[in-house]
């Protein structure tokens, strides 16, 4: 019983999504000089370095031995290196979070007749928040006073030739992104996440400072984690679940931070993910400020540049529905309990 409610109730497993691609046209455009361009290592091979080709190998394992052979080739450039460890996000300091310290900033709404809904509907949305026009406003405020503040200085290391790409003022800049992201919360941290395995955008050396924000965002209390988990299972304590679980999480990213656990029934070892406190409403009212920036910004496109074909709008919408999708840590559960089918009955491992 207690097991079954809490398959129901809770994600048994933690795994990090990327977020689609349409938005980082939006911060891309932040700042034009912030390494907007693809390094030398994604855009072709360093000159010093020299790839054979395998002249058609004769068995799998002469296939073998020259696929080994050119990645001692890619490892042995030190640009190329750079890029693959980012890219794994190997470089990342385990015991670090990122921008530690750092406040979420968040604003309260008031408490109506009308809730949020639980699916993407623009329309529900925007009915909602018509209603709550000062949330709307605080939080626009919040995003033009620390982007904003971002972005000028950004601009002027960038007028200065100090954001080359991979120098300690590209690095620099990233890191400060990093901490404006996590200030303004999941819906952010997301954009940051995407940005951080775009070595056509980023050098390797800045792509760790974003790739922190996969699952080293400064969490929030475990007293409040631990009280969601036992109002969410209708049980007094955690105990009666799990035999074992960690104090503080072991991991923390955009939606909701995981405990590791033993399960007192079974012994099985879990990971237990509990989502941050009001990540939907905070979510929901940054989804509507900028539909309703591209709206505005789709109009001009079509009067000044009707060449462009480019629906914002309508990128915009995708890309919400895949994020309503993953705050519903059930669905993510079925998702993962389908996809653990589908590894044994080919015979693999979960």
């Amino acid at each position: 019983g207690d097991l079954a409610r809490f398959r129901d109730g809770l994600h048994l497993s933690h795994i990090v999504v990327r977020p689609a691609m349409p938005l980082l046209l939006a911060l891309s455009g932040l700042a034009p000089g912030l390494a907007l361009h693809a390094p030398a290592a994604a855009r072709a091979r360093s000159p010093c370095m020299q790839i054979k080709s395998p002249e058609r190998p004769g068995s799998v394992a002469d296939m073998s031995a020259a696929m080994a052979d050119m990645r001692e080739q890619l490892a042995a450039d030190e640009r190329t290196s750079a890029l693959i460890s980012a890219m794994r996000g190997t470089n990342i300091n385990d015991d670090d979070n990122a921008a530690s310290g750092t406040t979420l900033q968040v604003v309260e709404m008031r408490a109506g007749d009308d809730s949020l809904p639980t699916e993407y509907d623009p329309a529900a949305l925007s009915a909602y928040f018509r209603k709550r026009p000062g949330a709307v406003l605080t939080r626009i405020g919040q995003l033009a006073l620390y982007g904003g503040a971002w972005v000028a200085k950004t601009l002027l290391s960038a007028l200065r030739g100090e954001l080359t790409s991979g120098s300690e003022g590209e690095v620099a800049a990233v890191a400060g992104l990093r901490d404006v992201l996590v200030s303004l919360g999941p819906f952010y941290i997301k954009l940051g996440q995407a940005l951080s395995i775009r070595p056509d955008i980023l050098s390797p050396q800045a792509m760790v400072q974003l790739q922190q924000l996969c699952d080293k965002v400064p969490p929030f209390e475990s007293a409040v984690a631990m009280q969601c988990v036992r109002d969410e299972l209708g049980v007094e304590d955690v105990s009666e679940l799990f035999s074992t679980i960690t104090p503080e999480p072991v991991a923390a990213a955009s939606l909701g931070q995981v405990y590791k656990a033993t399960l007192r029934e079974g012994g099985d070892e879990v990971a237990v993910k509990v989502q941050r406190p009001g990540v939907q409403s905070l979510v929901s009212k940054d989804l509507y400020v900028l539909r309703r920036a591209a709206e505005v910004y789709q109009g001009l496109v079509e009067r000044f540049a009707p060449q462009q074909r480019t629906d914002y709008v309508g990128l915009l919408n995708e890309w919400a529905v895949g994020f309503y999708t993953e705050l519903d840590f059930k669905n993510e559960a079925a998702n993962m309990q389908t996809m653990a089918r589908g590894l044994a009955e080919a015979g693999g491992t979960h």
